[in-house]
Formats: C-alpha cells, sequence, structure tokens
C-alpha cells in the first residue's frame, strides 16, 4: 500500500529544503476534550483556544498590525475579513509561528505561537507545496517532515483525498492541478498531521465556484470534529458561513460580532441595478456619495446603501442624468451567494471626495459606531 505514494521524499533531500514550505501541523485530537496527554497540549476551558493581546507588526516605518486583541474560541470557524493591505497575513503569519511580533502576545492552546506550531496548520495566500512533486509525493513530505510512520501517511492521505475527491490524481505533479484542487491538496497535506487548529490565509482567491463550495462544506466537517479553524476572506458570502467575524483594516480590528450582528448593526442594504452600459453605471455610482459601494455581476449591478429607499431614488436619478437607461431596481436584504468581494484600500483615490469602497466604508462606518458607544464591540 505504501508504494501507491510513490518514493520516499527526505527532509533535507535535492531540491527539497528541509522548512516546510507554508505548512506547519501536527496530531489532532477533538477540541471537546482538552487533557491531552499526546503532544503536551495543555487543558483549558473550552473557550480558550486562541489568545491575542495588544499584537503589533512593524516593518520598518510601516506598522501592519496595530495593537489587536482577539479571542477565538475551541470549534469555531471565525473569520477575518477586509482589504487588500489590512494587515491578515501579517496576523496570520504571527499566530502561524512563521515570524514574531514586534509587541504582544499571541496564546495557541496555552502556548506561544511558536511553541505550538506542532498542533498548528497554516495555509499560506499563495500555493506553497512543491510543483514538480506528485500529490502523494507532497503528502508523503509533510507527513514525513512531522515523523509519522508510513503507515499513518498512507491511511491520513488516502482518507482526506477520497474526501475531497482526489483520489484519482496521486500521481499528477501538483503544478498541474487546477486552482481548486491546489487547495484542496494544501489542506489534506495540514490535515495528514491531524491539527487541533487550522489557519487558511484567504484559501478560496481565485477558485471556481463549485470547488468554493465544496472547500467549504469540508471546513464545515472539520469545525464539526471539533477543529478551531481561523480563516481570513476578502469574500462576503464566506463571512456569512462563519459563527463570527472580525472586521480589519489598516492594521486595526474595528469590529467583531456573528455575521448577523455585523451586517445588522452596520445597516448596509442591497439594491440589484439592471440598465444599459453596465460598465459606465458601476464607474458613476461607484463615484457618487450617498452609495458605499457598486459592483458588476452578470447581467446587474450590486449596489449597497445605507438606506434602500434613498439609494434607489439617489442610483436613478444618477444613471438617469448620464443618458443611462434603469431597467429595474430591485431592493433585497439577501446576501449574495456569489463572492461580492472587498477591494483593495490602494485604490482609493488620495484626497479625491470620490465614495470609498465596501471594505473601507464597512470599517469606517464600523469605528464612527465604535466611537459612538465608547469603543463597545459586538460580543
Amino acid at each position: 500500500m505504501a508504494e501507491r505514494y510513490g518514493q520516499k521524499v527526505t527532509t533535507g533531500s535535492a531540491g527539497v529544503p528541509p522548512a516546510s514550505p507554508g505548512i506547519e501541523s501536527a496530531g489532532m485530537e477533538s477540541s471537546g476534550s482538552r487533557n491531552n496527554d499526546a503532544g503536551g497540549t495543555p487543558a483549558l476551558p473550552a473557550e480558550a483556544a486562541i489568545r491575542v493581546r495588544g499584537l503589533r507588526k512593524i516593518y520598518g516605518e510601516i506598522e501592519a498590525v496595530r495593537g489587536i486583541d482577539l479571542d477565538v474560541q475551541a470549534g469555531e470557524i471565525f473569520g477575518l475579513i477586509g482589504p487588500d493591505g489590512a494587515g491578515k497575513t501579517s496576523t496570520f503569519q504571527i499566530l502561524g509561528g512563521v515570524m514574531p511580533a514586534t509587541s504582544g502576545e499571541a496564546i495557541m492552546l496555552g502556548n506561544s505561537a511558536r511553541d505550538a506550531r506542532s498542533y498548528v496548520g497554516y495555509l499560506t495566500q499563495v500555493f506553497s507545496l512543491y510543483h514538480d512533486l506528485t500529490v502523494a509525493e507532497n503528502l508523503r513530505y509533510m507527513g514525513e517532515l512531522r515523523r509519522l510512520s508510513d503507515v499513518e501517511i498512507e491511511r491520513r492521505g488516502q482518507r482526506y483525498l477520497e474526501k475531497f475527491g482526489m483520489d484519482r490524481f496521486m500521481t499528477r505533479l501538483a503544478g498541474k492541478l487546477s486552482g481548486g484542487m491546489k487547495q484542496k491538496l494544501s489542506l489534506a497535506c495540514a490535515l495528514i498531521i491531524e491539527p487541533k487548529i487550522l489557519l487558511l490565509d484567504e484559501p478560496t482567491t481565485g477558485v471556481d465556484p463549485v470547488s468554493r463550495r465544496e472547500f467549504w462544506d469540508a471546513l464545515a466537517d472539520l469545525s464539526s470534529q471539533g477543529i478551531t479553524i481561523v480563516i481570513a476572506t476578502p469574500y462576503l458570502d464566506e463571512a456569512e458561513r462563519c459563527t463570527r467575524v472580525a472586521l480589519m483594516h489598516e492594521g486595526r480590528i474595528h469590529q467583531t460580532g456573528t455575521p448577523r450582528e455585523l451586517r445588522d448593526h452596520l445597516g448596509l442594504q442591497r439594491l440589484v441595478v439592471r440598465a444599459s452600459q453596465l460598465s459606465r453605471a458601476e464607474d458613476l455610482l461607484d463615484e457618487t456619495m450617498g452609495i458605499d459601494d457598486a459592483q458588476r455581476f452578470g447581467d446587474h449591478l450590486d449596489v449597497m446603501v445605507k438606506d434602500a429607499t434613498r439609494g434607489e431614488k439617489l442610483t436613478r436619478e444618477t444613471l438617469t442624468n448620464a443618458g443611462i437607461e434603469v431597467e429595474q431596481i430591485e431592493v433585497t436584504s439577501k446576501m449574495r451567494s456569489e463572492p461580492h468581494r472587498f477591494r483593495s484600500s490602494a485604490s482609493f483615490k488620495s484626497g479625491s471626495p470620490t465614495q470609498l469602497p465596501l471594505a473601507h466604508a464597512i470599517c469606517q462606518r464600523a469605528s464612527a459606531i465604535l466611537k459612538r458607544s465608547s469603543g463597545s464591540i459586538l460580543k
């Protein structure tokens, strides 16, 4: 049976560096049981899986993470959402023990992030397994890196490959896989070590919708087994599937709560707009004060506003005055099933009065709400 996983890939062999390519993981038990005598994980209350206090990271003159506080309960799927440059990846690299914080602390099941690497799985934002190794060889490499036996590698690898529908591709080079299959392989390589905490840095960016749904179905199943999952995502529909989410922007956590709490608290509503010249309409609405965000999806625009009645009137007037025919405007409170993506803060026009993109608008509004409520956050 072990031969099915190809030749052994030993650490330090030619062409394969001894360090893990972006994934640190190890032995797992259900988080419902805190008295673990394998791996030395101390007994802790269920709610103390991850505890972050005053975390800061500075690169030269750039302060990427600005003193964030965060608590993640055991078994949660916790979403960290925000635009590019918000500080999500720096936070994940600290939690994964890849790099130290400038100040503050990150405690993972009672140990520092650096000391917790043996039971923390970390999937980097960019595919970081070895393109010139097969699916089976990548799995074997990760297993041997953590000193699993051949039997354990075979059993666990087969289980996860079958779970993700990839058992037919064990001999295929990783570099020849599709985007969705690469992410499934990355997840399988992390899970072969059976971690207690799983860190996923934008794992579905650029992945097709079907693979995204399958990936999230797998995460829901893992969470039900007691694995604590923290996922960074720019997609609002993925945030809806998290137990709780935190809004991050410019290195700060602006608000934390369930998806429903945040949506209701921030008061954004969605308009579905069908009109001629959609590309031009999108550009016009994106620059209109009173419109929080406008993005095109197929044959219509998604327009986010604080007040649906005023937003509908403003949208209709803006497009009509520009000579664009408005076919239909529908008010809906439902979240899109397709990804509505946060936009990068780098796209802001410095000093321009144009309306801010959605991610910035949400975090700005959250910040204003927090100030009015004396800094309290949703729990």
